[in-house]
């Protein structure tokens, strides 16, 4: 297999969201540019030169409906949508793939089918008022995205997971039909706890939807009342208009450059064409 390098990855994700976006557009769905992506349309009109994925925010009622329409209706036969549900997902969110591309993902197993050079979507939720009730809440999504994710990986420093790993293992065959019944289990406690606080109609929305998320992805509603358009390697892709205050909530000053020491890529990727 031929190796991917850094910018032909870029590329082929940059193709892929402009399928997610038309997508969008056809079907009257609601989508954002996020993180790093709308980080480096604001700052570089385009990729972060050392970034290594695209990331993308969708409404959850959208997003639901994006998982039910997407793989049915794209114009790309080698584009496939990775719902969390799927029994070859490793992760509690959508990722868009290139089929024709092979990714191993550092901790991840993916024997039971390999992903690609992706795209990932994550789901906006609405979040309790209160601040407490917030962190309450916030806690019991992390504890089940934690046990959601925990059969999808392969290192653990914890002694209890290494010896419970170790049994799954023993099960031969039959360890990644627990393992994906262990993540759907989790996952269905997710979506309870997420439907409590709708998109619409909530004060505070934001991304709590996976074992990375933190405790600051907690935003003002308004903030994505509105969307405007922004430049990024050369297309025109919908942003939340409010994206200064989205921006420094995440990353602080964000027109400040890292050490170069501190440029580099998410994981520790390895792509290839198949």
């Amino acid at each position: 297999m031929k190796q991917i390098g850094l910018r032909e990855s870029q590329l082929l994700q940059l193709d892929i969201l402009l399928e997610l976006a038309d997508h969008c557009q056809t079907h009257g769905l609601t989508y954002y540019i996020a993180y790093g992506t709308l980080l480096g349309a604001v700052r570089h009109q385009g990729f972060i030169p050392w970034d290594d994925d695209i990331d993308v925010w969708i409404p959850r009622e959208d997003y639901n409906r994006l998982i039910q329409g997407f793989n049915a209706a794209t114009k790309v036969p080698y584009y496939r949508l990775i719902a969390p549900m799927n029994v070859t997902s490793r992760h509690s969110f959508v990722k868009i793939i290139d089929t024709r591309t092979v990714k191993i993902e550092t901790n991840f197993d993916y024997t039971p089918g390999t992903l690609g050079v992706d795209i990932d979507v994550f789901p906006l939720d609405g979040q309790p008022e209160d601040a407490d009730t917030y962190r309450k809440w916030f806690a019991k999504l992390e504890k089940c995205y934690q046990k959601a994710d925990f059969p999808m990986r392969l290192s653990h420093e914890c002694r209890r997971k290494r010896y419970l790993l170790a049994v799954i293992n023993l099960l031969g065959g039959k360890r990644h039909r627990l393992g994906t019944w262990i993540k759907q289990h989790y996952l269905k406690k997710t979506q309870r706890l997420h439907a409590k606080y709708p998109f619409h109609g909530s004060q505070y929305i934001g991304v709590a939807e996976h074992c990375f998320s933190c405790e600051n992805e907690r935003y003002e509603a308004r903030c994505f009342e509105k969307r405007v358009q922004l430049p990024f390697e050369g297309h025109l892709f919908h942003a939340p208009a409010a994206f200064d205050a989205v921006l420094r909530q995440t990353y602080g000053d964000y027109w400040a450059l890292p050490p170069e020491t501190q440029r580099f890529g998410h994981f520790v990727d390895q792509v290839f064409w198949k």
